[in-house]
């Protein structure tokens, strides 16, 4: 790691500085202001000093040598001298750099340009209209209700415009509120085939209970040749509670270490338990794609994502399961909230599957529904808000 002092009498100059040397990936570590000259702290010039960082690899330096005794870091860095810096000092810094350069790469790379771009055109059309009071909706505006109901703005003006339609005609407000929701979510919904022999696999972030409700599809399904499969063989918890489950429903259980192990099973329907994993768990996920691409074009990936979580983070879920496929959506947890808007939103966004079931508890297989749109929406805005 590079680490130097850079002074001007400007910030803006000595920032110029520092990106003409390290480049834009340079790392402030210190900043202050002090006067040259002058007498008594009066007069004198001012002088900006910023100590700037960068690692070799970012600027394609050579690494310098390491010591003769095999010891993987070099003791000592000539760009330090000069602060009368050590290895021992520098070290921790160095490594929480560097950790923190992944982080910030691999947020880069799983990033969805798109959506990314969408949500900034919404915020940007908001803060156009709320600079406009007279084109934000009035309390007795179709879109007010939406609104207050948790609803995306953009999709609260659509629905909107179409409540308005039908008022036009006749319809009550309430009435045509719900409907038209209804209406919406119903292009939505997917059509289970429990009959077809086809192989399934649940993926999702920890925690939104996709062994459960795996376990509940294979209650669902016919038994002929089916075998349920655990991929979550670095948990003993998540593999045991599947075997306890394929043993109550009578199939046979195996757990699966790679995607190889799919090969002998090709004449086989197999249902696929899948390890937790997020945005940043990128070797988890290129596990599961490779799982996805063995099974084949025909196989059903649900994604799984519980109803008590926050807007953002079922966004960031949508967007992680992206490399995987998911074909179709199911909701669990609903019987833990009463605030459904999250999952309305998320359902009606572009590029999110369709929705086939929602959980509403942890009894096999009770507790898995067909969604009713218009129940669904009626959970969000009722006939009389």
């Amino acid at each position: 790691m590079l680490i130097k002092r850079f002074e001007g009498p400007t910030m803006q100059q000595v920032v110029r500085q520092v990106r003409a040397e390290f480049g834009p990936d340079a790392i402030v570590l210190s900043q202050r202001t002090r006067n040259e000259g002058g007498w008594l702290g009066r007069g004198g010039t001012r002088v900006v000093e910023l100590t700037a960082a960068i690692d070799r690899d970012r600027l394609q330096l050579p690494t310098a040598a390491a010591p003769a005794n095999g010891a993987t870091r070099a003791p000592q860095e000539p760009s330090w001298e000069p602060l009368q810096l050590t290895r021992a000092l520098i070290e921790p810094l160095e490594d929480e750099i560097r950790s923190l350069r992944r982080a910030v790469d691999d947020a880069k790379e799983q990033r969805n340009d798109g959506a990314l771009a969408e949500q900034i055109r919404e915020l940007k059309e908001l803060a156009q209209k709320l600079g406009r009071p007279g084109e934000l909706p009035s309390p007795h505006d179709p879109a007010a209700a939406f609104l207050r109901a948790g609803l995306r703005f953009d999709l609260a003006e659509g629905l909107a415009k179409e409540v308005a339609a039908r008022m036009a005609d006749g319809e009550d407000e309430g009435r045509a509120r719900v409907e038209v929701l209804a209406n919406r979510l119903e292009e939505r919904l997917a059509t289970p085939r429990p009959d077809l022999q086809r192989s399934q696999m649940v993926i999702g972030a920890p925690g939104v209970g996709k062994t459960t409700t795996l376990a509940k599809l294979v209650d669902r399904h016919p038994r002929n040749d089916l075998i349920l499969l655990s991929a979550d063989t670095s948990r003993r918890e998540g593999s045991a509670r599947l075997r306890g489950a394929a043993s109550e429903l009578g199939v046979p259980f195996e757990e699966l270490d790679s995607a190889r192990g799919l090969k002998r099973l090709r004449a086989r329907t197999v249902f696929v338990d899948t390890p937790g994993f997020t945005a940043r768990e990128s070797k988890v996920r290129t596990s599961i794609a490779d799982i996805r691409s063995e099974l084949g074009a025909d196989a059903e990936i649900q994604l799984v994502v519980a109803a008590t979580t926050k807007q953002a983070d079922l966004e960031a879920q949508l967007r992680a399961a992206e490399r995987c496929r998911p074909s179709s959506l199911i909701v669990t947890s609903t019987d833990e909230t009463h605030d459904l808007a999250s999952v309305v939103n998320l359902i009606l966004q572009p590029g999110t599957p369709p929705l086939a079931w929602l959980g509403c508890g942890q009894a096999i297989p009770a507790d898995l529904e067909l969604p009713d749109p218009r129940a669904l929406a009626e959970s969000v805005v009722s006939v009389s808000a």
